[in-house]
């Protein structure tokens, strides 16, 4: 039942420590324009993962009242292996732009996303896919699984992953676009591709006691002197 599945979450039992806070203090304030969460440390974990990401979810999807929100899902196929986790997003998925929204379903591995439930009705009701750079992508799965012809297919394996190109198509109108961000300075693009190996600077400016101002500014200073 589901009083004896929930017994396990409470307070001393198996996983009491999943929620175990007084209150709910996951909070996003109206002055803040950007959030991220990051699932590593429980995904894996097929006791837990469910229900944190259903909540997650369920507070993230909660935000779609009207104003202008993007919510962006990446290596989606592992936020909704649960069936449960999934039928909500998939409801979500069909009436988020009615609410001035955008959900965004990213995966690396096609072949894992195709192999959910939902996949074919979230593949539909995308109205617009973009497609990055795949030497390895299989023609079964974009061809007959994500519905592309041959030709769009031979265009995303051939492209060169390093000329940062992509396709995006909507409908029956395809286009093939360049990302070029040399304008941001090689220390800036250096955060966007941080790597492990920057994990240990990064946690020891943030547990600082100092302004986040600060911490930022000691962030822009390791990465120019790592440029």
């Amino acid at each position: 039942s589901l009083k004896s599945r929930l017994s396990a979450f409470q307070r001393g039992k198996q996983f009491g420590w999943v929620f175990d806070n007084e209150k709910d203090i996951l909070d996003f304030p109206d002055n803040t324009h950007l959030f991220g969460i990051d699932g590593t440390e429980f995904l894996d974990d097929k006791d837990v993962s469910a229900i944190l990401c259903y909540f997650i979810l369920w507070r993230v999807m909660n935000l779609a009242d009207g104003r202008r929100l993007v919510i962006d899902i990446d290596e989606a196929w592992k936020w909704l292996e649960n069936d449960v986790v999934a039928q909500e997003v998939k409801n979500k998925f069909k009436t988020i732009r009615k609410q001035n929204g955008i959900l965004r379903l990213g995966t690396q591995s096609v072949e894992d996303f195709l192999k959910l439930p939902i996949a074919k009705t979230l593949i539909e009701q995308s109205a617009t896919k973009i497609f990055l750079a795949n030497p390895q992508a299989q023609e079964d799965d974009y061809v007959k699984g994500l519905n592309l012809s041959v030709e769009e297919y031979e265009v995303i394996r051939d492209f060169d992953p390093t000329k940062r190109q992509f396709l995006i198509k909507r409908q029956d109108e395809q286009v093939i676009c360049t990302l070029d961000l040399r304008s941001l300075g090689n220390h800036n693009l250096r955060i966007l591709s941080t790597g492990s190996k920057d994990i240990e600077i990064i946690d020891s400016i943030f547990q600082q006691d100092i302004p986040l101002e600060v911490k930022i500014r000691q962030l822009q200073t390791y990465y120019k002197e790592e440029a």
